[in-house]
């Protein structure tokens, strides 16, 4: 059994998004992209040892997730140095990104 999707909801005649003519002039490189999915992923995990660190009774955590963790390719945009980057736990993909440019390890 699937999802019915109400055709009443579909916007009628939009065709998705294309491509500037002239190309992207902003994309990240591979090594950019797999830098700032190792950042999802740590911020995914980081997000569930901190759930369990709760339901154990060491720690405050009570919220999950909520797409944070593909903000990672900010922290390629940002100077890792000298940008200001806000302790915030939504902020977390980003910082990890930064902290990797420095050559700093997640271990």
């Amino acid at each position: 059994a699937g999802y019915a999707v109400d055709p009443s909801l579909a916007i009628p005649n939009v065709a998705p998004p294309s491509p500037p003519p002239s190309g992207y002039k902003h994309t990240l490189s591979e090594s950019q992209i797999l830098l700032a999915l190792d950042a999802a992923m740590a911020t995914f995990h980081l997000h569930v040892e901190s759930r369990i660190a709760s339901l154990c009774g060491q720690g405050f955590y009570t919220i999950g997730p909520c797409g944070e963790e593909m903000l990672g390719s900010i922290g390629h945009v940002l100077d890792p140095q000298f940008d200001a980057m806000a302790l915030h736990y939504r902020h977390l993909s980003a910082s990890i990104v930064r902290q990797l440019r420095l050559g700093r390890s997640m271990e």
